[in-house]
């Protein structure tokens, strides 16, 4: 019984990581496709429901780029502001306050992509905060009759 346990314990947590990576490696033309959806400024929002998030975490578009994975040349992996993105959990707007919209399932990444095509209000986390306002001019003198 205990070698049962344990080796059912063994396949669980062998079979848990694979959650987080369904369309990390990708053909290279799906990444392209994907890139030009992430654009310089806009907001994303990253959700895996697989891994236990329950709120989607937003993410402010600097950079995105794709390139071969150097583990395996013949797959390619998108990259936002430097940093590796799964296209399953990751969601786009395609119109202005549009729904959230699964990346993966618009470049077609993978039949085996089980995420939510789009994002409920309760699964979108806040908007990233507002820009702080520039600070008001310091005053200037003030205003009077000039002296001679």
């Amino acid at each position: 019984m205990r070698y049962t346990t344990v080796s059912v314990l063994a396949l669980v947590s062998l079979a848990t990581p694979a959650l987080a990576d369904v369309c990390s490696w990708n053909s290279p033309a799906v990444a392209r496709r994907a890139v030009p959806m992430l654009k310089p400024g806009d907001t994303i929002q990253e959700f895996c429901p697989g891994c236990g998030d329950t709120v989607a975490k937003p993410i402010k578009v600097s950079t995105a780029t794709e390139a071969a994975v150097a583990q395996d040349p013949k797959y390619h992996e998108v990259s936002v502001n430097g940093e590796a993105v799964d296209l399953a959990y990751t969601y786009v707007r395609t119109a202005p306050n549009g729904p959230w919209t699964n990346l993966g399932a618009l470049v077609n990444c993978s039949p085996d992509n089980d995420s939510p095509r789009t994002l409920n209000p309760e699964q979108v986390a806040a908007q990233l905060p507002a820009p702080a306002p520039a600070p008001a001019p310091a005053p200037g003198p003030a205003a009077g009759p000039m002296k001679k």
